[in-house]
């Protein structure tokens, strides 16, 4: 196999590409920040560029970088190994795409918005990756009927959830493997190229488990949801199960406590926490057969297919917290209709489960009469606590305390 041959850029390609001015690039190239080739620059340049003017627009000015390098107290050249092509500037103005494309702009803005990227100014060539998502934004749109608030409901979906996965592929890679070594006193040029080794093999890999794994969740919801689909049709013909569609169980499980040991060891302690529950709630509901809808810092809302998993899953799930050095958690469960939308649960189940946690005292488990199971297994047993006045719940709900026996 032949070697990839790099393409060559000079200053004024490269200043283009990487929407700066010509002088700027060779100001650059001054400070040591840049160091062109007989035959010119690199499109890893482009990245160089880029970060040199966002520390400057923070308040660093590119002479203070040029001054680290020289004292070997920087390399770029990890950089260049991450970014070896990055995407160019296009030459379509933000408000020639938003044109070209037919898209109001009130959308195209709404869209960077949500998808948490610093929109360019509408008269800023746009970079070309953000050019190639304005059309996917702009067949979305025709596909939604042109309907500009379901369009942006459809692009927060995808874009928060991206955010997500990006900031915390990076950030596990510089709490894991970049800051102990800088604890250590090992300078960034000394440790980059065995990290910048590391990160080439794990971003490929990073960018396959995504694709994989969307997959694989979007196949389980496309099932669950022709099954709804098929459980709704066979309702209103009157075919439906006896006793109709089980209602399913919301349950918050919340950390007791983790307010005032937040104030008294600090960020750090709150963060090692909130990463420890994160795990131990996603293993536990899972296995339980539940979902988790959403963490809530120091809490947890999940949904289970009936009320009986809502309970045994919450109680497996506060006992399990108890053993794993983490503060008692408590839990509220209820059943009953639920109303989804944007990936998550709406309404007066979803309601009632979380002030009853609220109400719940540390290990305990309250649950609502709504998902008292019927018949109660031998395994479970549930004492009367009281009838409790739920703020916009116009009657007592009956709340009982959940045991496993045994």
């Amino acid at each position: 196999m032949s070697p990839e041959v790099i393409r060559s850029l000079s200053a004024e390609v490269l200043a283009r590409e990487a929407g700066v001015s010509e002088a700027r690039i060779h100001r650059f190239v001054e400070l040591g920040i840049l160091e062109p080739k007989d035959d010119g620059f690199r499109p890893a340049d482009i990245q160089r560029v880029r970060v040199t003017e966002a520390l400057d627009r923070a308040g660093t000015p590119p002479e203070h970088l040029g001054r680290i390098i020289a004292e070997g107290a920087f390399t770029f050249r990890w950089v260049d190994a991450l970014f070896s092509d990055p995407t160019p500037v296009s030459d379509v103005t933000l408000e020639d795409a938003g044109r070209m494309l037919d898209l109001p702009m009130s959308l195209v803005e709404r869209a960077y918005a949500v998808w948490s990227i610093a929109a360019p100014a509408r008269v800023d060539r746009v970079r070309q990756d953000d050019l190639e998502m304005l059309t996917v934004v702009a067949e979305a749109h025709d596909a939604l009927g042109r309907d500009e608030d379901r369009t942006v409901a459809a692009i927060r979906y995808f874009g928060e959830n991206l955010r997500r996965i990006a900031e915390s592929q990076i950030r596990w890679f510089r709490s894991s493997i970049e800051e102990p070594l800088l604890a250590s006193g090992v300078r960034q040029p000394e440790f980059a190229p065995t990290t910048t080794a590391t990160g080439g093999r794990l971003l490929p890999l990073a960018r396959r488990a995504v694709d994989v794994g969307y997959r694989r969740h979007l196949d389980h919801y496309l099932l669950e949801d022709v099954i709804e689909n098929i459980e709704v049709a066979l309702d209103r013909a009157g075919l439906a199960r006896t006793g109709g569609r089980t209602a399913p169980g919301i349950a918050f499980v919340d950390l007791s406590g983790y307010t005032s040991i937040t104030e008294r060891e600090g960020d750090a302690s709150a963060a090692d926490i909130a990463d420890r529950f994160t795990e131990v709630v996603r293993r536990v509901t899972i296995g339980a057969g539940g979902r988790v809808v959403k963490f809530l810092g120091d809490g947890a809302m999940n949904h289970f297919p009936d009320p009986l998993a809502a309970v045994r899953g919450t109680l497996e799930l506060v006992a399990r917290i108890a053993t794993v050095d983490l503060p008692l958690a408590h839990a509220g469960v209820n059943a009953g209709p639920v109303v989804y939308r944007d990936g998550d649960y709406f309404g007066r189940t979803v309601n009632v489960a979380a002030r009853v946690s609220d109400r719940a005292s540390p290990s305990e488990v309250l649950v609502t009469a709504n998902a008292l199971p019927d018949p109660v297994p031998g395994d479970l047993r549930f004492d009367l606590v009281e009838e409790a006045t739920l703020k916009g719940v116009s009657k007592p709900v009956s709340v009982f305390r959940a045991q496993r026996v045994g």
